[in-house]
């Protein structure tokens, strides 16, 4: 009986390794016309972008909008504005994976557009203070795309997460006393999403140029902030002040140490601005398939 039980074990374990394989095999046979007709592909891409979702200076870094009017008057000139300017070149790495669907990786670093302002104290003393600001930003950008198959030229649509490393410099001067400053604001990283859409002209049977018009929605919550300059009269202020005094803490939520205008500007802890990065742009690349799909008729 011990034999035979032995057996009829044996018998049900190959049974059943026949069965995997066979269920591995059809899948195999599925799959098998998406591996024929795989590709990775490599290119360069070169972007001009503007800034869009832009909000007002008041509302993120420069100056705060909770400033008690009634203790200052001021005029601020309103100016809307986001960091997603700029123009960018980047290398491009992709794997279609079928007739329908490809992924693509997307690195770069631009040089944003520069935003400037002015406030106009009228009491209780005169004075005015000129503030601009821009930055430079590290973008990684993956992206799933689907495909119009059968199309000529061939049109895709695009969507992607994105991640922004950034740093940006607030220069201030202010005509009481000729007080200059330049401000390193960096830290913290921002996540967004990217869409896109666009058009695969094939120049050769591997070489193909590549049209995208591209939209990013993201803003940037920096860490930290540090004087690199303060002058007043003329005469550099950095040497006697503490590190303390030189360090700007920024933070999400919790006890900050002031709430006035400016007050992000200042040494201390406070509440991390918005910073909008946001951007719509033409970018234009040039795509080498290093596989080429096999063409059906």
């Amino acid at each position: 009986m011990g034999g035979f039980a032995k057996n009829s074990y044996n018998i049900q374990r190959k049974n059943g390794f026949m069965k995997i394989q066979s269920i591995g095999l059809l899948i195999f046979l599925i799959a098998l016309p998406n591996f024929i007709y795989a590709q990775f592909y490599l290119g360069a891409s070169s972007s001009a972008n503007i800034g869009v979702n832009g909000r007002s200076l008041q509302e993120f870094l420069l100056f705060d909008a909770t400033v008690n009017q009634s203790a200052f008057e001021n005029t601020v000139i309103e100016k809307k504005a986001s960091f997603g300017g700029g123009f960018l070149i980047s290398p491009v790495i992709g794997y279609q994976v079928n007739k329908h669907i490809g992924f693509e990786l997307q690195a770069g670093r631009y040089k944003t557009n520069s935003v400037s302002s002015t406030i106009t104290y009228t009491n209780p003393s005169d004075d005015k203070v000129s503030i601009s600001m821009s930055g430079k930003v590290f973008t990684i950008r993956p992206s799933i795309i689907g495909y119009i198959y059968k199309s000529k030229p061939l049109i895709y649509a695009k969507l992607g997460a994105i991640y922004s490393n950034c740093e940006f410099t607030v220069q201030t001067s202010r005509q009481k006393n000729q007080t200059q400053t330049s401000i390193l604001i960096n830290g913290g990283q921002s996540l967004g999403i990217s869409l896109g859409v666009g058009s695969d002209f094939s120049l050769t049977n591997r070489i193909y140029l590549r049209t995208e018009l591209g939209y990013v929605h993201s803003n940037y919550f920096p860490e930290k902030g540090r004087f690199t300059k303060y002058d007043v009269n003329g005469v550099n202020q950095l040497p006697s002040m503490s590190d303390k005094q030189k360090t700007i803490h920024y933070v999400k939520e919790g006890n900050v140490e002031q709430t006035y205008l400016g007050a992000a500007l200042d040494a201390g802890t406070h509440l991390s601005p918005q910073i909008p990065i946001s951007s719509f742009g033409l970018s234009i690349a040039l795509i080498y398939k290093i596989i080429k799909r096999k063409t059906k008729s």
